[in-house]
């Protein structure tokens, strides 16, 4: 299994809250507004997020992006994989599976992730305390990328 260290990590989630996004086709698909990746994103915002909470639309929204996010992260570690959004229900298998802690422990530099989150939360919750339902898509989408991602043959 290739372990992503921090350099990897970084450039990824730099390339997912990047601009221009548009034109590449994995992030076109992924953040397609009836695609797949969307659907999860939003089924898992809306059942992670408490209705109790008085800011539920917001935290669902915020937190449907910040799965995305974590998909787009994972799509594009090296070598990025176009392959994520066809098999993304791969993916959520895996996180049923073994969590998605699991997932991305056995894979990536827990310290890096623990960075992009901060950041992520930095940005998608605009200078407040994003709700901790964010950070949780965030890595949930992480993990359902890293579970999509076909595994290769080693060279």
């Amino acid at each position: 299994m290739r372990e992503y260290d921090e350099d990897d990590i970084r450039a990824a989630f730099t390339a997912a809250l990047g601009t221009g996004l548009g034109d590449d086709p994995i992030a076109r698909e992924l953040q397609a507004p009836d695609g797949l990746a969307t659907q999860i994103a939003l089924e898992l915002a809306r059942t992670t997020v408490g209705r109790a909470a008085p800011t539920w639309e917001r935290d669902v929204a915020e937190g449907a992006t910040a799965c995305l996010c974590g998909m787009l992260v994972s799509a594009w570690l090296p070598p990025a994989e176009p392959a994520v959004p066809r098999h993304l229900l791969d993916g959520v298998a895996t996180v049923r599976s073994f969590g998605r802690h699991a997932v991305i422990a056995r894979q990536c530099d827990l310290n890096a992730i623990a960075d992009a989150e901060t950041e992520l939360g930095r940005v998608v919750a605009e200078g407040r305390a994003p709700a901790p339902s964010t950070l949780q898509l965030f890595e949930l989408g992480l993990a359902i990328g890293l579970g999509a991602r076909p595994e290769r043959a080693a060279a």
